[in-house]
């Protein structure tokens, strides 16, 4: 396996078992993480910017199936505290998922 420098794709393709979708996006002060997973799950979010500094970090127990995750003014305010692009960084059980590119009005 090669490195491959994870920003330089728009999106990643989801791993085995997650399907993650982010809506709406672009962000305005709120926004919806849908999901399903195949097994119960521990999901791992990153939200960096495009200097690559961790802005936030969470750790959701996730229940197999359909669900969807709100992220209210609060998070997006400390995630996200500036209008531009940020990545947010997926890890499901301590592997590494993904990255979904979220940008903020």
């Amino acid at each position: 396996d090669g490195f491959m420098y994870p920003y330089s794709t728009d999106e990643t393709p989801g791993p085995e078992g997650l399907d993650l979708q982010i809506f709406p996006n672009p962000v305005v002060s709120e926004f919806n993480m849908a999901l399903y997973v195949d097994r119960d799950s521990e999901l791992q979010i990153e939200f960096v910017n495009t200097l690559g500094q961790m802005m936030y970090r969470d750790v959701l127990g996730l229940n197999p199936g359909s669900q969807t995750l709100y992220f209210g003014g609060d998070v997006v305010n400390q995630a996200m505290p500036r209008s531009g692009i940020y990545f947010i960084n997926l890890y499901l059980d301590g592997k590494f998922a993904g990255v979904k590119k979220i940008v903020k009005q």
